[in-house]
């Protein structure tokens, strides 16, 4: 009886730790070594997508055993068919069209194969959506080389990588309150464009209301945004407010129409 009593609280502990020890994701994560290769996949025989440096920061998205999934850095190389893209003259979501000197492109078909290389033999390290908006950096044989799409990954050995610690503000003092910390997280998220109307000091001309009537401020491009007014989007981006600031701020990637 006390045997089976000691089996049962070793295993009710050990339980207990394994629970303990899930991680939850996505989470932020810093390299914590230079020279550390993100591959195609969780093994250390596939293919080296590109070389991390000490202290580069990136999202986490999974885990798969002792290999975690992240986000590809903007440095890592990518490249997507020309034959797939259609070019337009500017980024219709920057705040200084004039001032940016970048080619851009549309993505003009479902499901689009982003590559490791330029050629169809290939490592495939992303999805482009139809109507997704690409940065072109150079071409290739047909090809063009661009800054990693959102949704673009590979993987590094956990090993590797160091949970980022949350940062926290000092205590309120007598005479100044600090400011909350400011953080930069990608997000996309669906939800319905609206005019923010002219407020002094605000931070986004437009806001978002998603389907729980959470509200977000829009930072893009004015011009581009009124043609979407009271349109169901899915917006991608950069939530970059403060930790304890509301409504949250989201630095537009791109936007994509749903209805």
């Amino acid at each position: 009886m006390k045997k089976a009593l000691f089996l049962l609280l070793l295993f009710t502990v050990t339980s207990l730790k394994q629970v303990q020890a899930e991680e939850i994701f996505p989470f932020l994560g810093e390299v914590n070594s230079n020279g550390i290769n993100i591959r195609t996949d969780s093994t250390t025989g596939s293919g080296i997508i590109c070389t991390t440096k000490k202290s580069d920061i990136l999202e986490v998205l999974s885990q798969r055993y002792d290999w975690y999934r992240v986000r590809l850095p903007k440095y890592a190389p990518s490249f997507v068919s020309k034959d797939l893209v259609a070019l337009i003259e500017e980024n219709p979501l920057v705040n200084n069209p004039q001032e940016d000197k970048n080619r851009y492109g549309s993505i003009s078909k479902e499901k689009v194969n982003i590559r490791l290389a330029a050629g169809t033999d290939s490592a495939v390290i992303g999805k482009a959506d139809k109507n997704e908006l690409v940065t072109i950096v150079a071409e290739e044989a047909g090809w063009y080389k661009i800054i990693p799409i959102n949704n673009s990954y590979g993987w590094i050995h956990k090993k590797f990588i160091g949970k980022r610690p949350p940062v926290i503000s000092e205590p309120p003092r007598a005479v100044e309150k600090p400011k909350p910390p400011t953080q930069s997280y990608s997000i996309t998220i669906n939800g319905e464009i609206r005019p923010y109307g002219k407020i002094f000091g605000r931070k986004g001309s437009h806001k978002l209301i998603t389907t729980d009537n959470s509200v977000y401020l829009l930072k893009g491009n004015k011009k581009s945004l009124d043609t979407l007014n009271h349109r169901m989007v899915k917006v991608t981006g950069n939530l970059i407010s403060g930790a304890n600031e509301k409504p949250g701020i989201i630095a537009i990637e791109k936007v994509e129409l749903l209805d």
